[in-house]
């Protein structure tokens, strides 16, 4: 008798709980979902309507529809809706895929996807050299190459922390040769130019940190002889001119590729 009355009064909650029905969040998500669908179906008619009669799409009527509807969907959902997407927001998503989609029914452009060589598909961190302008700072090394996997990933095993010049704010310093560029003196040293060269101790650093770095580094001299001097140079930044004169060249901006003789340049490279 016993397991009888058990087995009704779980017969009874799950009746209740099947006429309690769908959640405001439930249904607010339901309805969105439906909404999207509706608002993808309509730009793309519209464009369907532009290439029959060769004019320009006109999203007007989509868009006023499909926003006068989510802020209903909005309201309905009594501020239980699962997403905290504004109405622009997803309109703008919406716009920025269904053009894509024209675009490649036009033959103007492929299908995103790993291996095309551009960051531009679901899921992908990389793709090929298109790092999406992470490099191995970004994870939290000092030198040497990030790279990108067959299947899109970052491959962090070339990075490290040894740096064989010094470690200044975080980056690798150099002193360059005479008549080097940074470019020279980072090649010199198997790695590439660093922003870092702009940043700490260049055009848009500090004569604290230039000084700083020319001491470390062994360069001819005391102090700077021409602190931030606006105009002493080709973008050399950072750098002392033979036999001892060391300065901070702010204009023109520094530049990985600027090089004159006699001249021997503080680089950070990675």
């Amino acid at each position: 008798m016993r397991t009888l009355v058990i087995v009704s009064s779980l017969i009874t909650l799950m009746a209740t709980a099947a006429v309690a029905g769908p959640s405001p969040a439930d249904k607010c998500e339901a309805s969105k979902n439906k909404l999207a669908g509706q608002y993808y179906s309509c730009r793309e008619k519209a464009e369907a309507v532009a290439i029959s009669t060769a004019g320009t799409p006109d999203y007007s009527a989509c868009t006023t529809k499909f926003g006068a509807k989510w802020d209903s969907a909005e309201g309905n959902g009594g501020g239980m809706c699962p997403d905290n997407v504004a109405t622009a927001q997803m309109d703008s998503y919406i716009a920025a895929q269904t053009a894509a989609t024209a675009a490649i029914l036009s033959g103007a452009k492929n299908i995103p996807t790993c291996g095309d060589g551009v960051v531009n598909a679901v899921g992908e961190h990389c793709d090929g050299s298109d790092l999406d302008g992470y490099s191995c700072s970004s994870f939290g090394y000092i030198v040497g190459q990030l790279a990108c996997t067959g299947t899109c990933d970052f491959n962090a095993s070339a990075c490290n922390n040894i740096c064989p010049g010094e470690v200044y704010a975080g980056a690798c310093f150099f002193l360059g040769a005479a008549g080097d560029s940074c470019d020279d003196a980072c090649g010199a040293q198997g790695m590439s130019f660093d922003n870092a060269t702009i940043t700490v101790a260049g055009s848009g650093g500090t004569d604290v940190a230039c000084q700083q770095l020319l001491d470390d580094l062994g360069a001819p001299g005391t102090g700077l002889d021409f602190p931030s001097d606006p105009n002493c140079g080709l973008g050399v930044g950072c750098s002392y001119q033979l036999p001892s004169l060391r300065g901070r060249c702010t204009v023109p901006a520094t530049t990985s590729s600027a090089g004159t003789g006699g001249v021997a340049r503080i680089c950070a490279c990675h």
